[in-house]
């Protein structure tokens, strides 16, 4: 068998079995894996492009031969098609693509600055300072998925493939609305917390969808490592949940130790406390205007009995002497 008029005959095959739409999908793949440059190529054997036909035909019905069979009836119309292996499997035999290909998309906000991104689908996300997101090339093409580290709100346009958020410990599913995720791996305890502003999602444990709850607008739930189940939904204000969006700065009962380190984020910024034990405190702060590094460093101080000092790209806290 001749795999490169094999892997033809394939895909003539395959794209008379779509619709419009999914044909235009089978194309832009094709057309971003073209996009690879020297580097990024690789090799894939004549014998590793026949098992991919085999398997092709028989998870599809498809038949991948180039032999003539005018005189044998054809095959019966495939009654349905697993999308998105297809998909999979037409990128494994675009060889000078593979590489490629498997280099996801990432978008970061630096320390002291917030970020929006335009995703593929049209759908936005603005990112809080230090955060970032990593999303695949086939996204809105195969699914639309993303991971998110760090805090983000996400506009999400209405499409017929579901919207999916991955954190550290959660998984967020929608199709179309809006929301707000908080998760930081650098947290004491691990957590992911979701505020839906519109629209409803599906919140829950990426290893127990089983466990998932249904928020409402305004209505926020969070998920630790604890226990592994998302509290229930309850409502918040959304103001304040969305507080870094205007520069605002907002937290309700949390440990000084987050606060610091949303400091240092917002503001990039190096922050050094030397008692210790006191970064376990819990503190709620909430400016509703526009409010610097030093504002809050020394309302912290004077809430808690400490004081502070300015270094070079930063604060030092400590006890009072």
């Amino acid at each position: 068998m001749n795999s490169k008029n094999s892997f033809n005959n394939w895909l003539n095959k395959f794209l008379d079995e779509l619709d419009q739409e999914k044909q235009e999908n089978v194309e832009k793949i094709w057309t971003e894996a073209k996009r690879t440059d020297e580097s990024q190529k690789v090799s894939v054997s004549e014998e590793e492009k026949d098992k991919v036909f085999a398997t092709i035909a028989s998870q599809t019905g498809i038949d991948t031969d180039t032999k003539d069979k005018d005189d044998e009836p054809k095959p019966t119309k495939i009654r349905t098609l697993n999308w998105r292996w297809i998909a999979a499997a037409a990128t494994i035999v675009i060889a000078a693509g593979l590489s490629y290909l498997a280099i996801p998309v990432q978008y970061s906000a630096s320390y002291g600055e917030m970020a929006t991104v335009t995703l593929p689908d049209q759908s936005t996300v603005t990112l809080n300072s230090g955060s970032s997101i990593t999303y695949n090339r086939l996204f809105n093409l195969i699914d639309r998925e993303v991971s998110l580290e760090g805090e983000a709100y996400f506009e999400v346009e209405n499409r017929n493939l579901p919207f999916i958020v991955h954190t550290s410990n959660a998984t967020v599913k929608v199709l179309g609305t809006s929301f707000n995720i908080r998760s930081w791996k650098d947290s004491p305890v691990p957590e992911t917390s979701v505020l839906l502003t519109e629209g409803s999602l599906a919140f829950y444990p990426t290893e127990k969808p089983d466990k998932s709850v249904i928020l409402e607008p305004s209505q926020k739930s969070s998920l630790k490592n604890i226990d592994g189940i998302p509290e229930q939904p309850f409502d918040v204000s959304k103001d304040k949940t969305l507080a870094w969006m205007n520069n605002q700065f907002a937290f309700e009962n949390v440990p000084l130790i987050q606060i610091i380190r949303e400091i240092e984020r917002r503001f990039d910024l190096n922050i050094q406390v030397e008692p210790k034990e006191v970064l376990f405190d819990t503190l709620t702060i909430y400016y509703n205007n526009k409010v610097d590094a030093d504002q809050i460093v020394q309302d912290i101080c004077q809430s808690k009995a400490l004081k502070y000092r300015k270094i070079n790209g930063g604060f030092i806290i400590e006890n009072k002497r």
